[in-house]
């Protein structure tokens, strides 16, 4: 299947997002909307100066959870920046990125029964 997808794509592989731009948070509907080709989530230096990929030890020498290091952070802190691109980047010249939202939070990060011992992936 695999073979035959790529006579005719080279990226077999790309979900598309064709409808992902169809309705507004408040569920209006957007006629002439533009669908991103491709979504990139850069993590913000703000929080990736943050963690260390070193693991981390409290005073007592006890490895601290990642759930301990995610509550530090705070309200309005940027998680990411969103970058979109508007078609394949070796399709044709002028393939860039551009930058179109910031995932922020509205409350600091917090611990929860329901997360801790129902959710699971």
């Amino acid at each position: 299947m695999q073979l035959k997808f790529g006579e005719i794509r080279k990226h077999i592989f790309a979900t598309g997002l064709g409808e992902a731009a169809r309705f507004k948070q408040d569920a209006v509907e957007i006629t002439d909307y533009v669908t991103p080709y491709e979504l990139v989530y850069k993590p913000s230096s703000e929080v990736s100066s943050m963690f260390s990929s070193d693991e981390e030890v409290d005073s007592d020498g006890n490895l601290v959870g990642f759930q301990e290091q995610l509550m530090r952070i705070g309200a309005d802190v940027t998680l990411f920046e969103v970058w979109a691109r508007d078609q394949p980047e070796d399709w044709r010249e002028g393939s860039t990125l551009k930058h179109i939202a910031n995932v922020k939070t509205n409350t600091p990060l917090t611990t929860s029964m329901f997360g801790d011992q129902k959710l699971f992936f």
